[in-house]
């Protein structure tokens, strides 16, 4: 007999957004869904595990239905616990549904990947290596007992909604702080811990396919079709729904069959304006975006300058543990010259780094830069994607010239009353000109766009050194020339 695999229902969101009152609502149901519960909490006492066991109604709730998780967060440190906990509910049977409600650090994107992971016969997933460093193989084995014969979490249940929780009091403030997680919610035991606030806010917004405007009781009414209208920019393809005291319809939170990976992944605001390359804009609120784009590298003196005027915190080596000091008058100058910049993402060229692509990375106040990997273009084309597949369409759409090829300055920007002619002008600035370029005059076209390391010394590049080709692991048969 073939078991129905229950839909499991995951909860994302900051501390105090809403999550737990929407919990417990969810184990007050009166549909006679059947439910258990995983409940993670970084703190030593899972308060919110006890709330909601408080809640439940015995038809909905018994003593086996709810896991709790606590001194650590299920995206990174539990997530081997995770999988065992989801496993060991869905082969008992017996829950129509299971709902995760993840720590507010949690990283949606991450979990939502767990469902995916295939067990190799050793044990441990096939290229998931935060799993391969699992605490013991002890804890591995319990994992793959909990399994049952199966190679796969999605095998046994089916991941049924993503939903992320926001409340709409405090969503101008996290969106523009330049606090790290630490810092703001004074957690010392989580893995990136580091990592700024408002980053982490806008990864919840974009992995989710329902987003709950929560506390909208707490903001005027214009302020909440802003924050909405914010919201709806950086997750376009998301349902909204405003609520008061986490009021949500059980139908849409509950074996919804909503949840598909490759439309969630793609979602997005930034994302989607990369591939459409489409001026977004609502008027009435003044909410908009833009792509910006050139094929011609950035000078990386310039590029830093421009970034010290245009953010609050700029970390250049791409690493959360490496932010750097907010300047406040700087974020505030920012603001009154280009907008109020919600988000922008996308790829970067550096001068003299022609085979690696920086990715940038940016929410309020705070802004990174690191290696993105290697550029298609400097691979040997058995590394690109099959001829035929959307992947190679979009590599070939790319594509600029047999001399640039795939290189190139390609950024969204999501934001409110967005000054586009002031920050396209900006980077224009920070382009590297013909002028600079040595030799050119003996090339043709966008050759003297290469090779221009020369350009400045190397102790002055404010940028620090990437890895090169010969450091990339290609994972396969790969073959440079």
């Amino acid at each position: 007999k073939t078991m129905k695999k229950p839909g499991v229902t995951l909860l994302s969101g900051f501390l105090g957004a809403g999550k737990t009152t929407l919990l417990k609502r969810i184990a007050e149901n009166d549909l006679g869904y059947k439910i258990a519960v995983v409940v993670n909490d970084v703190a030593a006492l899972n308060i919110d595990a006890s709330f909601v066991r408080k809640s439940g109604r015995k038809k909905a709730f018994d003593d086996n239905a709810i896991i709790e998780m606590q001194n650590g967060c299920v995206c990174c440190t539990l997530r081997t616990d995770l999988v065992k906990a989801i496993a060991e509910l869905a082969t008992m049977g017996k829950y129509d549904a299971i709902v995760v409600e993840a720590s507010g650090v949690s990283e949606p994107a991450q979990i939502g990947e767990m469902f995916q992971v295939e067990f190799d016969a050793g044990g441990f997933p096939a290229a998931e290596e935060s799993l391969k460093n699992a605490r013991d193989q002890n804890a591995m084995a319990q994992v793959l007992r909990a399994m049952k014969g199966a190679i796969s979490l999605e095998e046994i249940v089916r991941l049924d909604t993503c939903i992320t929780v926001v409340d709409c009091a405090a969503f101008n403030g996290d969106i523009t702080t330049p606090e790290d997680l630490v810092s703001r919610f004074g957690l010392r035991d989580t893995k990136n811990g580091e990592r700024s606030v408002a980053a982490l806010l806008a990864e919840q917004i974009e992995f989710a396919d329902l987003i709950v405007l929560n506390k909208c009781d707490l903001v005027k009414r214009h302020e909440a079709n802003v924050i909405e209208d914010a919201v709806r920019n950086l997750n376009p393809g998301a349902q909204i729904l405003r609520t008061e005291f986490s009021n949500v319809p059980l139908n849409l939170v509950l074996n919804t069959h909503r949840f598909d990976m490759k439309k969630v992944s793609n979602n997005a605001g930034w994302l989607r304006g990369l591939r459409k390359n489409r001026v977004v804009e609502t008027r009435e609120y003044g909410i908009s975006s833009f792509v910006y784009r050139s094929t011609t590298p950035f000078h990386p003196i310039r590029l830093a300058s421009f970034l010290e005027s245009f953010c609050g915190v700029v970390n250049l080596d791409g690493i959360d543990e490496k932010r750097v000091a907010y300047n406040e008058n700087g974020f505030h100058d920012a603001r009154a010259k280009f907008g109020y910049v919600l988000r922008s993402k996308g790829f970067i060229w550096l001068a003299g780094r022609d085979d690696m692509c920086g990715e940038w990375g940016h929410a309020g106040s705070n802004l990174s830069i690191g290696c993105g990997g290697p550029w298609m273009g400097a691979l040997p084309e058995n590394a690109w994607p099959e001829e035929g597949t959307e992947a190679r369409e979009m590599l070939e759409r790319d594509m600029s010239n047999a001399i640039i090829l795939d290189r190139r300055q390609e950024l969204v920007f999501i934001g409110q009353r967005l000054n586009k002619c002031a920050i396209e002008a900006a980077l224009q600035k920070c382009l590297v000109t013909r002028k600079e370029s040595l030799n050119s005059m003996n090339k043709r076209m966008d050759e003297w766009k290469l090779g221009l390391s020369g350009i400045l010394d190397p102790a002055d590049n404010p940028f620090p050194a990437w890895p090169t080709l010969d450091n990339v692991d290609f994972g396969g048969d790969v073959y440079m020339d």
